[in-house]
């Protein structure tokens, strides 16, 4: 076969079809956007059709420009619409307020809440979302701890002002994702979310007392969707969980500021409400609970993580001390989930310093879960994949009455793990 008849040869030699034009240029354009050279959209829009820029791709245009540009570029495409009506008309200023607003975008968010949007609209809600989930341009952050730590920073002062700059003008703080529809459950009427509940992983003060002083409730309840990483998560079959308070939420993130507030906040009122930390959710969980499991794999997008882990901790145990030992519908104590999140993206530190923390006020780690597993059992199978169980951490336990001789509901004894894993803690590296 000669080079001429090689498949391969005629393939690459095949002109592109029109699609594959505009979308060579779609994404060029998207690059470009994502590196906020100005002078660069003009550029590149001047070389191409109209139609070529607007179709096909505009949502995917639209959305990159509202989470990572400046309005400016905006600016720049929304001029070639007006070379095509059609899709000036389709445009949905909300949908890209939303995604300003989801990405902590301040400056895009700013110029279109205030040119174009409805105040019917909710922003304010994906504002707030912005500082509970770091995801939706996590993907631009150099692979550096001082880069990912940096932007973390930078992303949450972001937040805070944007959702400053919307209460200045006029969202309210009391906002709320409406419940599911048709949901025929116990607790069909609760909502998904609001504005505080969102906010509190990792609002600071100041925002948080504002947003109480606008008249965003601390007791309303939620129904929460966790994440998959979450220890919580991994010992109930079901994606959510209802009667979820505010408290709960910034106690799982170690927002331990707020903890303070949220506490110090209901002391002043002296109201007939039930007690924040003595609340328990649909599955039985105190906000201790959520504390000693932590968020899981979002620990690495947590900063100052190692103090905020004790003083939550403290701060609830301090506040009500009852809960120290109390098990969940799993039969699950707090003391059984920072032993469950062990091996989770290296937080073995972190569970460490939860398990020393409830240790110190008296957890007993004799108490099996619903399986039968104690402590020791659970730090052994949950860490088969991680790192190695501390040695010191199991002498403390066992100081505290932990049992390494109990064997579970199928008959395993906690050694036949722990023997596994401290040996392999004791082997060369290869």
């Amino acid at each position: 076969m000669t080079e001429s008849d090689s498949p391969i040869s005629s393939h690459l030699d095949l002109p592109e079809s029109p699609s594959q034009i505009i979308g060579r240029r779609k994404n060029r354009l998207g690059n470009i956007i994502k590196q906020n050279d100005l002078p660069q959209p003009r550029q590149f829009i001047a070389s191409c059709s109209s139609e070529d820029v607007i179709a096909p791709g505009t949502p995917y245009l639209e959305e990159t420009l509202s989470m990572r540009s400046r309005p400016v570029a905006l600016h720049i495409l929304l001029e070639v619409y007006t070379a095509a009506l059609e899709v000036v008309q389709k445009f949905n200023p909300k949908f890209r307020l939303l995604d300003a607003c989801g990405a902590a975008n301040i400056d895009v968010g700013q110029w279109i809440y205030i040119r174009e949007i409805d105040s019917g609209d909710t922003p304010i809600l994906a504002a707030t979302g912005s500082l509970m989930y770091l995801d939706k341009d996590a993907d631009e952050v150099e692979d550096d701890v001082l880069c990912w730590y940096e932007w973390i920073r930078n992303r949450i002062a972001r937040s805070h002002q944007l959702i400053n700059f919307l209460l200045d003008w006029g969202c309210s703080a009391t906002d709320v994702i409406p419940p599911l529809p048709n949901d025929l459950s116990p607790w069909g009427s609760q909502v998904q979310g609001n504005v505080l509940g969102l906010g509190v992983p990792r609002a600071n003060s100041p925002l948080i007392q504002r947003l109480i002083d606008s008249g965003a409730d601390i007791y309303l309840k939620n129904q929460h969707f966790h994440h998959g990483s979450v220890p919580l998560q991994s010992r109930i079959a079901k994606g959510h969980t209802h009667d979820v308070t505010t408290l709960h939420l910034t106690s799982l993130f170690y927002n331990s500021d707020a903890v303070k507030l949220l506490l110090d906040h209901q002391n002043y009122k002296k109201n007939a409400n039930p007690e924040l930390a003595a609340s328990c959710d649909s599955d039985g969980r105190l906000p201790l609970h959520w504390a000693a499991s932590g968020p899981g794999d979002l620990n690495c997008r947590l900063l100052d993580k190692q103090l905020r882990i004790t003083q939550t901790l403290r701060l609830l145990l301090d506040y009500d001390p009852t809960g120290i030992n109390l098990v969940d519908n799993t039969r699950s104590t707090p003391l059984h989930y920072p032993a469950i999140s062990h091996a989770m993206c290296d937080c073995s530190q972190y569970a460490e310093l939860a398990i020393r923390t409830l240790l110190e006020y008296r957890a007993d780690p004799r108490i099996p879960d619903g399986l039968g597993c104690t402590i020791p059992h659970l730090l052994g199978y949950h860490s088969h994949q991680g790192d190695p169980v501390n040695t010191m951490l199991l002498d403390l336990i066992l100081s505290y009455g932990g049992n390494i001789k109990h064997t579970e509901t199928t008959g395993k004894l906690h050694c036949t793990f722990l023997l596994g894993i401290c040996d392999r803690s004791q082997r060369p590296s290869s």
